[in-house]
């Protein structure tokens, strides 16, 4: 299982790298050490590639990768960084293994590892783009992106900068990385990744499976995308739909339900409401939402649909901000896992959501 070779990966990487409390660079730049960075995951994607190229059997790609970033991010990365993921990985694995909520998840979301889930592999770039049927759009930043880590110069952050994505039949405009809106999105599950050795197709297909899923909820649900609205569970039960297609169910579970949950600070209604939203579109809406087609626009308008019947398909939960986590946890229960489930309606603002 993916869990158990996370678990093996990392602690042998621990075993190589080391680092201490402080260090200081060689041009005597001090970096605090007490905290692990995370960095853009499109930096991280060409560093995971670029190792793979130079084809380096006497490093892992977790060393690899933090001696890169410390020649990018002087102020920020430093040695044994990728040993303090390692250990925070393993650390957290083990806790969330002890809780009822991981076994529940795992029998929902792991086990279920079925032959229509074989894209793990690597396969070639055009490969890619066929598999993951791109836009333009996306093409276009994959290519990019491969090109700097195919080269024979050093790239350099500036180069990031350039970047910008557009796509008028979803109405996205934006800036790779940093800028009022970015297509990718900094996220710790990246690093860990890194630390795993997971291969760069397999970090880019997660990559551009959060990417689509956040540019599309935008486009059919516009600003109400968070705070329990409905494009906050059409975003949730979509990057599933597609972590699971492209990538496998379990994956799909260590980026949405540990990652981005056990690593997020949310609220209970929070919480639970993503929980529920994740098996919905992994598990028990996953077959319905695909309807027999290889077409992820088919599935973004199959699951628009789905999203709009809240009569057939919803529950409204009367959660607010302030709901004890006791209430959300035991009414999520009555909940059918056929149904998603949203808590606060469009009209709504943030201030409604905190009211009891």
């Amino acid at each position: 299982m993916l869990i158990v070779l996370s678990l093996f990966g990392c602690v042998s990487q621990r075993r190589m790298l080391r680092g201490s409390e402080r260090y200081q660079s060689d041009n005597n730049i001090v970096v605090d050490t007490t905290v692990i960075p995370i960095f853009d995951p499109a930096v991280l994607y060409v560093l995971a590639r670029e190792y793979e190229n130079q084809r380096d059997t006497l490093r892992s790609m977790g060393e690899y990768v933090e001696e890169r970033l410390i020649e990018l991010y002087p102020e920020q990365a430093y040695r044994g960084m990728m040993s303090k993921v390692s250990n925070a990985l393993i650390e957290s694995i083990q806790k969330v293994q002890r809780t009822p909520q991981f076994r529940k998840n795992t029998i929902d979301g792991v086990t279920m590892f079925s032959d229509n889930e074989a894209y793990f592999n690597t396969v070639s770039d055009s490969t890619e783009v066929e598999l993951m049927q791109m836009t333009e759009a996306e093409a276009s930043v994959y290519w990019d992106l491969n090109a700097m880590a195919d080269g024979d110069a050093k790239w350099r952050l500036v180069d990031l900068d350039s970047i910008t994505v557009f796509d008028s039949e979803w109405g996205l405009r934006a800036q790779l990385i940093g800028g009022e809106l970015p297509y990718l999105v900094s996220e710790e599950w990246g690093m860990a990744f890194v630390c795993m050795g997971v291969s760069s197709s397999m970090i880019y297909r997660v990559l551009q499976s959060k990417a689509r899923a956040e540019y599309v909820a935008r486009h059919f649900f516009g600003e109400n995308t968070a705070y329990g609205k409905r494009g906050d569970a059409y975003k949730h039960i979509f990057v599933n739909v597609l972590l699971r297609k492209y990538t496998t169910s379990q994956i799909a579970w260590l980026v949405m339900d540990f990652y981005w949950e056990k690593k997020s600070v949310n609220m209970s209604c929070d919480h639970m409401m993503d929980y529920h939203n994740n098996l919905v579109g992994r598990v028990y809406q996953y077959e319905n939402i695909l309807n027999g087609s290889d077409d992820w626009r088919n599935w973004a308008y199959t699951l628009y649909e789905f999203v709009n019947d809240t009569t057939q398909n919803a529950e409204y939960m009367s959660w607010r901000l302030s709901t004890p986590t006791l209430n959300v946890v035991e009414e999520e229960k009555q909940v059918s896992p056929f149904k998603y489930i949203y808590w606060s309606k469009d009209s709504e603002l943030l201030e409604d959501a905190k009211r009891k």
